[in-house]
Formats: structure tokens, C-alpha cells, sequence
């Protein structure tokens, strides 16, 4: 599909791992030096469907351009000769988002249905039961108050399978940390913890665009999976939000979740688009991930005829004791 970019793109440097992946095992990945523009959602709204062919030189000692997050409703994962490169769609998702304008009171009666809110409201009740019939949660904002956050948020992500799958858990790097601290210092973090008793169990993590909120690091305790603990925190965060009136989005990111699905009002199909150097190495190598894509969905689609699907992936992330546990 060939249009025009009326933004203008902005590139930043950025290493990306294409992963070969079977369902949420990975199996092993290619680092590739990258030109990335990364446009926000607001960009996304206003650029709409459409995109060019890049025409820009690639300096030496990239491997490529890539766009993430551009509005698309074409072929997930096309993959063609275009000039000087070779483009390939690697994800066509959903990337929801939810206006924070309002009041949440009006957000929950328009979003949730009579039976959803009696459902939410049982599990917050259950939870409230379990914690000696009073909920303990906390925001955080400030840097004092982040500081305190992080290490009790990292004993939460140790133990999630985003950090043990995915290497994708709340980072424990000196960069991070200080980021954290310069953008709590702006007003442009907010961080969220659910407690059981002393023991935090849920958190959520929260770093912003403009007036837009990422939803950028979350995680829960497996143990405590059977409770819905992320959903629960994630309602008292968006009533928090709501309250608040200081951001205008909440952006869930792009990907597909039940989760996301669930608390989101809108969202936009959007493309991650990468363009290598032509030449029969690259194309090999993309071909071979594209084709590692469609066994690993033929496979999770065939678990999904047979009723298998929810097991096996409950059994990759959590383990034998999670097979029969509903989903949080």
C-alpha cells in the first residue's frame, strides 16, 4: 500500500531483536541496527491509513528503518522488494486507547454492561475479604515516591513470564532508574502498587507522552493469578486517572490482550514496518520469520479447535499448577 507520511519522521537509534518465535517461546532472534520512528498515538490518529515508499539514504552501519505503530489496515506481514529495500509488515494489531476525559462513574456505565460491573465489583469484594476487608493499594508520582516503588515493583517482576519469556519486565538498570526519577521530577510517570497485607502482589508502571499515558511495564505475582489482582489494580488506576483529570489518553500500546480489550474504548489498527537493505541475506532472513509466524499461528489455531489453546499458553507462562486457573 503506497500513500503519503504528512508527519515528518523522526529517527532515533534503536537495536531490535527479530525474534523467531513458536507461540511465546523464543526461539533465538537477530539484532538488527535500526533507524526507528516511533509515532505516538496522537500521530496515529491524525496520520490515518497510508504510507510511502522510503526513499531515504541509510547511513552506514545500519541495517535498516523501521516504523512502528503506523495505522494500517493491509496484509499482516507482506513482504516485497520496494527500491532500494526490502519492506516487511512484521505485526498488523489493535492498539487501544481510552479517553481519560469525563468521569469514570460515566466511563464504567458506558463501557461495561450490568453484568460486567456486578462480576468487577465481586472480585474487588472477594479481594477486599481476603485482605481483612480493606483493599491496600497506593499511587505513586513523585521521585521520593517512585524510588520507593521500584524495588517492591522488581520483586513482582522477577517473577513474571514477561521478564522470564520475554526479558521484558520493569528494567533494574542504572538508565532506567534515572529516567524514572527526571520524569517523575516532570510530572510524567505514574506508578501503581497492590498490596496484600505488607506484601506487594500487582503492580503497574505508567510513563507519558504529552497528555497521553503508556501503559509500559505491568505484573503480578503468579501465585496470586486466581484473584484477578492486575485487573483489580488496573480499575482502582484508571478511577485514580479519572479523578485526577491531569492526562488526556490512556494508551494501552499496540497488541492484542484480553485485558486491553476490556478496559479500552477505542483502538486503531496499526502496522510495525520494517525496511532492510535488499539483498538475498535479508530476504532470507525475513522470509524464514515470516514463515516461523504463520507455524507458530497454524499451531495456535489448531490448540484452538481442539480447546487446547488457554492450557498451553497458561502452561508456557505459569506452569502445571496455572492449567486449571481462570485467567486474571
Amino acid at each position: 500500500m503506497e500513500g503519503d507520511l504528512p508527519l515528518k519522521p523522526v529517527w532515533k537509534e534503536h537495536v531490535y531483536p527479530l525474534r523467531y518465535q513458536f507461540g511465546d517461546r523464543t526461539l533465538f532472534s537477530r539484532r538488527l541496527r535500526l533507524l526507528v520512528w516511533q509515532l505516538s498515538l496522537d500521530d496515529g490518529i491524525r496520520q490515518g491509513e497510508g504510507w510511502r515508499c522510503l526513499t531515504e539514504a541509510l547511513p552506514q552501519g545500519f541495517d535498516g528503518f523501521m516504523i512502528r505503530c503506523l495505522p494500517y489496515a493491509g496484509c499482516a506481514e507482506m513482504l516485497r522488494r520496494d527500491g532500494a529495500y526490502i519492506e516487511y509488515v512484521l505485526a498488523r494489531q489493535p492498539r487501544y486507547y481510552l479517553p481519560l476525559t469525563g468521569q469514570f462513574e460515566s466511563y464504567v456505565l458506558s463501557r461495561f454492561s450490568a453484568k460486567t460491573r456486578s462480576t468487577m465489583q465481586r472480585k474487588i469484594r472477594k479481594w477486599a475479604e481476603r485482605s481483612g476487608g480493606q483493599i491496600s493499594w497506593k499511587a505513586y508520582r513523585t521521585p521520593v515516591e517512585l524510588r520507593c516503588f521500584h524495588p517492591l515493583a522488581r520483586q513482582i517482576s522477577s517473577a513474571t513470564y514477561q521478564e522470564r519469556l520475554f526479558d521484558a519486565g520493569l528494567p533494574n538498570d542504572e538508565p532506567f532508574l534515572t529516567r524514572m526519577v527526571q520524569e517523575a521530577g516532570a510530572d510524567r510517570v505514574r506508578a501503581f502498587l497492590l498490596f496484600d497485607g505488607d506484601k506487594p502482589v500487582a503492580f503497574l508502571y505508567l510513563s507519558s507522552d504529552g497528555d497521553t499515558l503508556l501503559y509500559s511495564y505491568l505484573g503480578f505475582l503468579p501465585d496470586y493469578r486466581s484473584w484477578s489482582v492486575g485487573t483489580i489494580l488496573q480499575w482502582f488506576a484508571l478511577e485514580y486517572l479519572f479523578s485526577e483529570q491531569r492526562f488526556r489518553l490512556f494508551d494501552f500500546t499496540e497488541g492484542d490482550g484480553e485485558h486491553k480489550r476490556f478496559f479500552a474504548t477505542e483502538n486503531l489498527e496499526v502496522a510495525n514496518v520494517i525496511f532492510l537493505r535488499r539483498s538475498l541475506a535479508n530476504e532470507v532472513l525475513l522470509r524464514g520469520h515470516r514463515t516461523m509466524n504463520r507455524v507458530s499461528r497454524g499451531a495456535g489455531r489448531a490448540l484452538e479447535r481442539w480447546g487446547l489453546k488457554a492450557y498451553a499458553r497458561r502452561l508456557v507462562r505459569y506452569g502445571v499448577s496455572a492449567l486449571w486457573q481462570k485467567s486474571s
